[in-house]
């Protein structure tokens, strides 16, 4: 995001959880895959101003929810849009994070779940920001080395593993090493690494189509 409006969204990501949570019933992990699914998240990171000016908190979060069909019930209560509640610093926290990683928000929701952000409320929401950045930055780097772990939890060398799954020994160092981004890994790859290996690595992929998102997001909330 542009910087000139990080300002400005922060506290427009703060309202706009308040608002989906606290007045929508909705919990933060479905929310973030509201937001995800829809395609607005992708459209605030790359600063389109339809989306981080001249929108409030509650306009984005209906935004999102028309974008998807979903239909936002909302309660009769007043809705204080100045409210510092603990998922209104959770949405604070969120875009800023957004903004100074340069991460996704598909990518950010991969590395912590809402609940655990929330629980982190009461530590970190009188400290500097750059404290919680240096927390999920810390996180960050021992999710990359999953492949590391695995590999070595199998007692196999980088070499052995190359070389039982068809990867080069330069391509898998650039991945456990955090070069390669193994998000980006060709599925294949990771089939073979998961056939050596004998686990799941737990990788989420951006194929999926916008639609097919929306519809497989349906079905979630259908089902609760």
């Amino acid at each position: 995001m542009n910087d000139e409006y990080i300002g400005g969204m922060k506290g427009t990501f703060g309202v706009m959880f308040d608002y989906a949570i606290n007045h929508c019933s909705l919990n933060g992990d479905e929310f973030m895959d509201m937001m995800i699914c829809s395609g607005i998240a992708n459209q605030i990171e790359y600063t389109n101003p339809k989306f981080v000016a001249g929108r409030s908190g509650i306009e984005l979060a209906r935004d999102i929810a028309d974008e998807i069909g979903y239909d936002l019930k909302e309660d009769n209560r007043e809705i204080a849009v100045d409210s510092r509640s603990a998922d209104y610093w959770c949405g604070w926290a969120l875009i800023q994070y957004q903004n100074y990683s340069g991460l996704s928000f598909k990518q950010i929701h991969r590395l912590i779940k809402y609940n655990e952000l929330l629980n982190m409320y009461p530590k970190y929401h009188q400290m500097d920001i750059t404290k919680l950045y240096d927390y999920l930055d810390i996180l960050q780097g021992k999710r990359k080395n999953l492949l590391k772990k695995h590999r070595e939890a199998a007692g196999l060398s980088q070499s052995e593993l190359a070389g039982k799954s068809g990867t080069s020994l330069r391509t898998l160092q650039a991945y456990e090493q955090g070069v390669k981004d193994i998000r980006k890994a060709q599925v294949e790859t990771v089939k073979n690494w998961q056939r050596v290996l004998g686990v799941r690595l737990m990788i989420s992929y951006n194929f999926i189509k916008k639609n097919r998102c929306i519809s497989i997001f349906r079905l979630i909330l259908n089902q609760n």
